[in-house]
């Protein structure tokens, strides 16, 4: 049943509207502000939310558990508490039977798998939502991982992807998710990254150029993939004898230094985030191997991201305003990277990004200091839920190949310093960007003196102007934002209302007329046609509104 598609779309729609609904009807029995009984009880609701979506996800499979695993990072869109629930949220798939995977070899071979192996393992050696990975034997002797997609994954994949556009429209029409981030080009990002893991070509593609891009990186190995067995459905490579990354036993037994495998594994990441072009964008523990010597190899290149050279650039720009502390510079690279949502109020995020500098130049805090970095990060996230910043969908995958990388070295070294190890390879790709390449570490250093000597004199007369400004600038924001956020609110509310209505009675009407029940079909089928007319008068007047506040009046 889990894999007929007209099943998989209503369970996955009912679920995100049913969702939708709890929360609504909780904000319209408890008006804010909250007291902290009712703060408790809507984390309990949440919290519910969060296991059933994270139960509904490994009893259906399919994309739910990769796109659940992507939801897991997105602090600036879902609360800590459903975030902490999706965390656990891993690959929990049966294995194929080998009689429904043999014909799949033949037909991508176009003849009988033998031709190709001498022999592959009965059972699979590892197994995933969207593919399976058996041990075979070339008839030259060598042993290799032969990947095969799982039956019918087009199929249920398909399904998936249009209940999540329905989710998509649902979500930014009548949620206020809607308005915190750009919903349909996350869509098409999950569905451009997620989409490309079915066509094991676009991976062996990957695979070379990541092979191509290590080659001289010492401590780093790639599989080397076989072109002329692989097609769009199943793809061969060197066989790797090695454990996991986070096996500590395996790295006991063979001695290895933990502290010199997370290090070499924290700059070949650096490397890839840093310098622009592609990188990893699914880092967990089964995808990075060890081998005894202490090698590491980085396998399943399905999952790719990008970063633009347009984005490097303005992420160089950020930095250089981080370092010379220039607020302004600061949101207008925020702004240049997509951050910023058309409303942001860029006088009131510079002024939180202002707060931010007077408290840690007061401070003379090192630009590298690792206890004033998680303040910063803890700053920022606050920032994050009170301004409309949004993590633009390019950067999506980029936000969870951190979190998860974070998560491995910390199983791996809980005490490295991070931003000791990838110091050398920022200040790299710094000069590399920069107009004085020949600027190495003593050049940041300078800059980073600069900052810390210069930056509270030259800003002096501006911290004082803006000091005076912003409390008046602030306490007029709040009023409007307030009208403003109760006014959309209502709006949203009295059109999902409508759209259930129009939507039952719209299924009452067909199945009333399916079973010629006469009467309740002109019931139920004028109910409906009220409903809509309700909702394209409620959509008008929500129009109007939001031409005003884009003039605004």
């Amino acid at each position: 049943m889990v894999n007929v598609s007209l099943y998989r779309i209503v369970a996955i729609v009912w679920m995100s509207v049913s969702f939708f609904l709890q929360i609504w009807w909780f904000q319209k029995r408890h008006r804010q502000p909250w007291s902290a009984e009712t703060s408790a009880q809507f984390e309990r609701l949440i919290v519910k939310q969060a296991a059933t979506y994270r139960e509904t996800a490994i009893r259906l499979q399919g994309l739910l558990i990769k796109f659940g695993q992507f939801l897991s990072t997105r602090a600036d869109l879902l609360p800590d508490v459903f975030l902490r629930e999706l965390s656990t949220l891993v690959d929990q798939v049966p294995t194929v039977p080998w009689e429904q995977v043999r014909p799949l070899l033949d037909a991508a071979w176009g003849g009988a798998y033998g031709e190709v192996l001498e022999r592959i393992s009965a059972a699979p050696v590892a197994s995933a939502s969207i593919g399976v990975v058996y041990k075979g034997y070339l008839h030259s002797g060598e042993a290799v991982a032969v990947k095969v997609r799982r039956p019918g994954i087009e199929r249920i994949i398909r399904a998936d992807f249009q209940a999540l556009r329905i989710v998509t429209f649902l979500t930014k029409r009548f949620t206020k998710l809607g308005k915190m981030a750009d919903l349909p080009a996350l869509y098409q990002q999950v569905v451009s990254i997620i989409g490309d893991e079915l066509d094991f070509q676009k991976e062996l593609a990957n695979g070379e150029y990541f092979a191509t891009r290590f080659h001289d990186f010492e401590g780093i190995e790639i599989p080397t993939y076989y072109a002329r067995y692989s097609t769009r459905s199943v793809l061969v490579m060197s066989w790797m004898e090695s454990a996991r990354v986070t096996d500590l036993a395996f790295i006991e037994e063979h001695g290895l230094d933990r502290h010199v495998i997370a290090e070499r594994l924290v700059r070949s990441f650096a490397i890839q985030l840093f310098q622009g072009g592609r990188f990893h964008a699914d880092p967990h523990p089964g995808n990075i191997l060890l081998r005894e010597d202490g090698t590491i190899v980085l396998i399943d290149f399905g999952m790719i991201g990008t970063i633009r050279d347009e984005d490097a650039r303005a992420i160089r720009v950020f930095v250089e305003a981080l370092i010379f502390g220039n607020a302004d510079q600061i949101v207008e690279s925020l702004e240049r990277l997509r951050f910023l949502l058309p409303h942001a109020d860029k006088a009131a995020l510079r002024d939180v990004v202002m707060t931010l500098f007077r408290a840690y130049t007061s401070k003379n805090t090192p630009l590298f200091d690792d206890a004033a970095f998680e303040r910063i990060l803890v700053d920022v996230q606050n920032t994050i839920k009170k301004q409309p910043i949004q993590l633009p969908s390019e950067f999506a995958f980029l936000g969870r190949t951190l979190s998860t990388l974070v998560g491995v070295l910390h199983i791996l070294d809980p005490g490295i310093d991070l931003v000791a190890v990838a110091r050398p390879v920022v200040t790299d790709w710094l000069n590399a960007q920069g107009d004085a390449k020949k600027e190495q570490e003593d050049g940041l250093n300078w800059l980073k003196m600069v900052r810390d000597w210069a930056s509270p004199l030259v800003q002096l007369p501006v911290l004082l102007t803006d000091s005076l400004r912003a409390v008046e600038r602030n306490r007029e924001a709040d009023r409007r934002q307030h009208y403003e956020r109760l006014t959309q609110q209502a709006y949203l509310r009295n059109h999902l209302f409508s759209f259930i209505v129009f939507a039952l009675t719209g299924v009452g009407a067909y199945l009333a007329w399916d079973l010629k029940q006469w009467s309740l079909f002109d019931g139920t089928g004028l109910i409906c046609v009220i409903s809509l007319v309700i909702m394209w008068q409620i959509r008008r007047k929500h129009h109007r509104f939001l031409q005003r506040l884009r003039k605004g009046i």
